[in-house]
This record gives C-alpha cells, sequence and structure tokens, in this order.
C-alpha cells in the first residue's frame, strides 16, 4: 500500500514539475498624448459578435489575435469600446493569415472612422509560439506601429474626413495627410 501512495505522490510531483506558468506579456511603449484619447472598436473579437455580422469562415485563432488587439491596445493606454453602440473614433478590422510551425503568418488590421474611411492600414509578421495559444509579440508591434503612425497622429489631431485629401483607391476611400501636418 506504502508503494502505491508512493508512486501516486511521484508521479503528481512529476505532472506539477511539467506544467508552466504562462509566459508574461510582452513589454509594450505607452501611446503618446497626441493619440492616446482615441477610442477604438475592435470588429468581431468575439465568436458570437463574428456570427452576429455573417462572419462564417472565420477561425479561432483570427478571434484570439483581435482579442490580443485588445489587449494591447489598452495595455497602450488606450480606451477599447467593446460595443459597436458606443461612440468610437476609429473602428479597427483585424484579420489573419494563421502561421504554421514551419513558416510565419501576417496580422493586419485596417482603421476606418465612423464613416468607413480608411485611416491606416497595417500589417505585422506573427510566428507560432508552441507554449502560447498567441504570440503577443505581433499585436503588441501592430500597436506600436499605429501608436506612432502619421496618419493616426494627423486623424487625432482633429484632421479628419473633410480636413484631409480624399484620394480615391479601387474599392476604398482612404484619407491622406493633410500638407500641413507634421
Amino acid at each position: 500500500m506504502q508503494f502505491f501512495s508512493t508512486c501516486t505522490l511521484i508521479f503528481a510531483l512529476t505532472l506539477a514539475g511539467c506544467s508552466s506558468a504562462p509566459l508574461p506579456l510582452p513589454p509594450i511603449q505607452p501611446a503618446p498624448a497626441q493619440v492616446a484619447n482615441l477610442r477604438i472598436f475592435v470588429m468581431n473579437a468575439s465568436d458570437s459578435a463574428a456570427q452576429t455580422a455573417g462572419e462564417t469562415t472565420v477561425t479561432p485563432y483570427t478571434i484570439q489575435m483581435r482579442k490580443a488587439v485588445q489587449r494591447s491596445l489598452t495595455r497602450a493606454g488606450f480606451t477599447v469600446v467593446v460595443s459597436p453602440k458606443d461612440p468610437t473614433d476609429l473602428i479597427a478590422k483585424v484579420d489573419t493569415e494563421s502561421p504554421w510551425l514551419d513558416r510565419p503568418g501576417l496580422a493586419s488590421m485596417t482603421l476606418t472612422d465612423s464613416q468607413g474611411i480608411v485611416v491606416e492600414q497595417l500589417s505585422v509578421v506573427i510566428v507560432r509560439d508552441e507554449r502560447v495559444n498567441i504570440d503577443e509579440r505581433g499585436p503588441v508591434a501592430m500597436i506600436e506601429l499605429f501608436a506612432r503612425s502619421p496618419r493616426i497622429t494627423a486623424f487625432a489631431q482633429g484632421h479628419r474626413r473633410g480636413d484631409c485629401e480624399k484620394i480615391d483607391l479601387p474599392g476604398r476611400p482612404v484619407l491622406e495627410i493633410p500638407t500641413d501636418a507634421k
């Protein structure tokens, strides 16, 4: 009987030693003051929101990436809007091409104003890390690019639709930075 309880204890300790603590989130730079007051809504950041919107081919990985983008926005000091009915400055649409073990993937974010005008588009390479579901370095890099984007800075400083030069690209109007913006 003692042999059985000793073996059970050793097995339990072995299992406890195999479990790993979650990896800490990578550091993120705080948003510059010029853009920190922006309110951002990340579209379809939950399974139910994606289903309600009719997104039938979204992967669980993409939903997790959208949540990671929300976390990174919050950690950088932005206000993340959780309801599409609440006031927002920018709407973020996040899509991914999932990474595999042998090749990296891509995360992209298109930011529009409330009228649907594209303000900025960003992409970052994402890699697979078997220790975590989502490697947070990708979303952190994307939010740091977003926070320092000249287009986002111009948008935050009031150069919104009407104050910006509008150029037409196939299928999407895009805001250009005014010539007097720095």
